[in-house]
């Protein structure tokens, strides 16, 4: 029997480069690879374009001028930042004995980001099969002043870096840092040692938790063919996975718009399964055909489709609804939702056919119609993200039909999600309406709190005007008022520190140098790590 050994090579990171848009941009402005020189001295040349220039592009004469720069500054900084450079390309051209070159004694020269050096030293290493001492390779990465974002890869690298007789021991590696390694690689390396540890139960469960929660990458791809190979090993000891799993990952196909395969998903399912798991794969198939666009035939497939009282009933009366809303069908509609209401009204499927059918009215102007939807989502629904959108569009509108009850609602909102967005609008026309009230002690009390809490918003700046009215330059005290925003959970404003703390520094620094070498991806992962951490 062929087992995958445990040393299979690490995907690739996706180094996200929001962050380097506008450089890259700049990159391609003429003179953008030059700094301002004064007139007659000779012009500067910018480490960050060459190495930008030189990874974009890879080529004999590219290296050889980031050589050259780095040999020219080899005492100063930007010399073992244009090395660091070397390394990372040398690395990601897969030239490994001459990463190890450009990056041998770096880590001293570069003390903030010396765990960036370390690591593509380790990956060197365990790519070129110099796996000797690999761990103490990697140790600046464990072991810096700071976090790192490279640690759960380096856990990867040195699990890998152990002989192939050693898997066990790559798999209680694996498995202590398992939270800290990047997944989905970290499961489908696991999974490698787990098989290349003749434990094949467990190989075959990680390589599912990636099959089953990722339909497309490279460790999709792995999982996907390393499954096939153990089905036709363990035979009839495969470990089964549950049919919710199954569903889910049909869900994920369908949710990104794979039709086909996601009703090929559905329709095996609905095959093979039984009870209520069954029903969701029958009614996933009508799903399918709705969100393609082929109501036609999605619509009496619904209908006439028989359920068991469930879930897959109350998924299957919510593409009922969106049905008959896209084919404008405001009686089938409406019917479909009533359904809901008497027998899932505690269905999410239920809500979002509230919803649906909510915006609906909304976008027709039809506020007698929607306004009871909205109402019953957040008197259904209230720990639900849409509550608070749909209570405001009741008060709002109920101010804007001067309705009775609109100041009322306008608190009642106040109460309910004082950290909505909309809490700054809620005090905005309680003001107003204050005003139109003549209440005007009352109205600057609204005013002042909104300006003070919510003071960058549009509304505070209306707010700020209307507290230069006349009648509302010193107004008096409202106790009724105050008591009542007293009373209320809102955000409290909180100044901006002057200095950072010396974690963000220490980050934004560290971001600083591999900007300086070009590194525009690591520099923009070593932020968004901060962010997180």
């Amino acid at each position: 029997m062929t087992t995958r050994t445990c040393s299979a090579k690490i995907i690739p990171d996706p180094w996200h480069r929001a962050g380097a848009l506008l450089l890259l941009v700049a990159l391609a402005v003429p003179g953008a690879h030059r700094t301002p020189v004064r007139p007659g001295s000779r012009p500067a040349v910018d480490l960050a374009a060459l190495v930008r220039a030189y990874r974009e592009s890879p080529s004999p004469a590219g290296r050889v001028t980031l050589a050259a720069y780095a040999d020219a500054h080899a005492k100063d900084l930007n010399g073992s930042l244009a090395r660091l450079a070397l390394g990372v390309a040398d690395y990601e051209q897969k030239d490994y004995a001459n990463a190890l070159e450009d990056l041998q004694d770096l880590g001293a020269k570069l003390p903030a980001i010396a765990d960036y050096v370390a690591y593509y030293m380790g990956a060197a290493r365990v790519e070129a099969n110099d796996l000797a001492g690999v761990a103490q390779t990697l140790m600046p990465v464990r072991r810096g002043p700071w976090p790192s974002p490279l640690v759960g890869r380096a856990w990867l690298l040195e699990a890998r870096a152990l002989k192939p007789g050693q898997a066990a021991e790559a798999v209680r590696l694996l498995r202590e840092h398992y939270a800290e390694l990047p997944q989905p690689e970290g499961a489908v390396i696991l999974a490698d040692c787990y098989q290349a540890a003749g434990d094949l139960q467990h190989a075959a469960e990680f390589y599912q938790r990636v099959y089953y929660s990722r339909i497309s990458g490279d460790a999709a791809a792995r999982a996907a063919a390393a499954l096939l190979t153990l089905k036709d090993s363990l035979g009839s000891q495969y470990p089964q996975p549950r049919p919710r799993l199954e569903l889910e990952r049909a869900g994920l196909l369908l949710d990104a718009r794979e039709y086909v395969e996601a009703r090929k998903a559905y329709q095996t399912l609905a095959a093979q399964l039984t009870g209520v798991d069954r029903d969701l794969a029958r009614v996933g198939v009508g799903a399918v055909d709705f969100l393609s666009g082929n109501t036609a035939a999605a619509y009496p497939y619904l209908r006439s489709l028989e359920v068991a009282a469930s879930e897959a009933d109350a998924e299957r009366l919510f593409y009922l609804e969106e049905c008959a809303r896209r084919l404008t069908d405001d009686d089938e509609m409406r019917a479909a939702l009533e359904r809901l209401d008497g027998a899932y009204p505690q269905s999410p499927w239920r809500l979002r056919a509230l919803m649906g059918v909510g915006n609906r009215y909304l976008v027709a102007n039809r506020p007698a119609d929607y306004m009871p939807l909205y109402k019953a989502v957040y008197e259904s629904f209230p720990a639900e993200p849409p509550a608070a959108p749909s209570h405001w569009r009741v008060a709002f509108q109920s101010y804007i039909e001067n309705r009775d009850n609109a100041a009322a609602l306008l608190r009642e909102h106040l109460e309910k999600y004082p950290a909505h967005s909309t809490a700054g609008a809620a005090l905005y026309f309680l003001g107003r309406d204050a005003e139109k009230n003549r209440q005007f002690p009352a109205a600057s009390i609204f005013y002042t709190r909104l300006s003070k809490t919510f003071s960058n918003t549009s509304y505070a700046v209306l707010a700020r005007e209307r507290l230069n009215l006349p009648e509302l330059k010193n107004a008096g005290a409202s106790p009724e008022t105050s008591e009542f925003l007293l009373s209320l959970a809102l955000p409290q404003a909180k100044p901006v520190p002057v200095e950072p703390v010396a974690a963000t520094s220490a980050r934004v620094a560290r971001s600083r140098l591999l900007r300086t070498a070009g590194l525009n991806d690591l520099a923009d992962s070593e932020l968004r790590f901060g962010a997180r951490t």
